[in-house]
């Protein structure tokens, strides 16, 4: 039988550990980000046109476009994946925060975002954009391309770029928003 001391100071060292103090992985190192898409399982694009009335957008006001690696290579995603990826990894981190539950936003933004995951890796990758915010609504967010990696779509550490950062982000992401997918949509995003 272990002692109730031992249990409860092996629990409160657990405990104190947070995901950001144990978070090593080798997309990030040294302030900066780096991905590629070698060894991607699956992807998938998510688009909403929010509570945005002055949109742009001549696309379906909510898609979504998924599929393994090998299907996202067919579509010539991976190639501007890539291209997104060499900008990021020349980006400054302005900000990494924990955040438990997925990013949401209540004001709904126009927004979209990508998620992929790679073989044998256990974590959630993402990357997000708010495109445009209704009427006045002016949040945090906005001036970010925020990044989430971590082990479920609940708990993650959040990596906040600032979009002048990563200007070719912002295009091909726009372009993923234009772009008409033909029979790649899912029936219910």
């Amino acid at each position: 039988m272990v002692p109730t001391r031992i249990l409860l100071a092996t629990f409160f060292i657990v405990s104190s550990f947070t995901f950001s103090d144990t978070f090593t992985h080798d997309h990030y190192k040294k302030h900066h980000l780096h991905f590629s898409t070698q060894n991607i399982s699956e992807f998938r694009i998510y688009y909403t046109l929010g509570n945005v009335i002055d949109s742009t957008s001549t696309n379906r006001k909510v898609f979504a476009v998924s599929g393994n690696g090998q299907f996202m290579h067919n579509l010539g995603v991976d190639t501007l994946m890539n291209k997104m990826f060499a900008n990021i990894d020349t980006a400054k981190i302005a900000d990494k925060r924990e955040r438990s539950g997925i990013i949401g936003y209540s004001w709904h933004p126009e927004e979209i975002s990508i998620r992929w995951n790679y073989e044998n890796d256990f974590n959630y990758y993402r990357l997000d954009l708010i495109v445009r915010e209704p009427g006045n609504v002016n949040s945090e967010y906005k001036n970010y391309a925020l990044i989430s990696i971590g082990p479920d779509l609940n708990y993650q550490l959040v990596f906040f770029i600032d979009k002048k950062d990563v200007p070719t982000v912002v295009s091909i992401m726009n372009s993923f928003i234009h772009r008409d997918w033909g029979n790649n949509y899912e029936d219910n995003p």
